[in-house]
């Protein structure tokens, strides 16, 4: 189900807010459908062994991530998008952080400093993902990240300048040349300047 299409985000919290698919903004087609489908991307990521200390999360847990995979993401979006008017997910966003951060121990971990999600079952997963999300945004990537111009996917560009426009070349990229082209074959000819 995964493949290296899935982990273009360079962190983490990014690949976790594109567990969508889609070919526009909608944001429509969940991607983690079941608690087997969670434990496979974590896996697929490498984050099982430091995410899984809890059994495999109940079906709710599941939901409430899904709930704050919604929410960060908005979150994140209208702050990329500069907007004027505060994203009215910002405070839900901060409800989670808060309460991971009130279980969550302080660490050293790859020397810095950092929190570690509490043990406390029911807790663990998703205070862990809250926390990822978390370390994403303390950390000097954030003013690199970028949203892909086709859909909802968002990645850390590491290109001079504008650099990266596509989550990925072979799907929106070319899908975007595709639709520029028809567009181009469909627009009539500029009539001649008056002679």
């Amino acid at each position: 189900m995964w493949t290296k299409a899935n982990l273009i985000g360079a962190h983490p919290a990014l690949d976790f807010l594109n567990t969508v698919a889609d070919t526009g903004k909608t944001r429509d087609v969940n991607l983690l459908l079941s608690p087997g489908d969670f434990l496979s991307w974590l896996e697929f990521c490498g984050l099982d062994s430091e995410i899984l200390v809890d059994p495999i999360p109940t079906h709710e847990e599941l939901a409430d991530l899904v709930r704050f995979r919604e929410i960060a993401y908005q979150a994140l979006v209208s702050t990329l998008e500069e907007s004027k008017q505060e994203s009215r997910n910002l405070p839900r966003y901060e409800c989670y952080l808060k309460s991971a951060l009130q279980r969550a121990t302080f660490c050293v971990r790859e020397q810095h400093f950092t929190w570690r999600a509490s043990n406390e079952p029911g807790h663990h997963i998703l205070d862990s993902i809250v926390l990822q999300f978390y370390d994403l945004l303390q950390s000097t990537d954030v003013a690199r990240i970028r949203q892909c111009e086709r859909c909802s996917w968002l990645f850390i560009n590491s290109g001079r300048g504008r650099g990266r426009r596509w989550c990925n070349m072979a799907t929106c990229g070319n899908r975007h040349k595709v639709e520029a082209h028809r567009e181009r074959k469909t627009k009539p000819p500029k009539p001649a300047p008056p002679a």
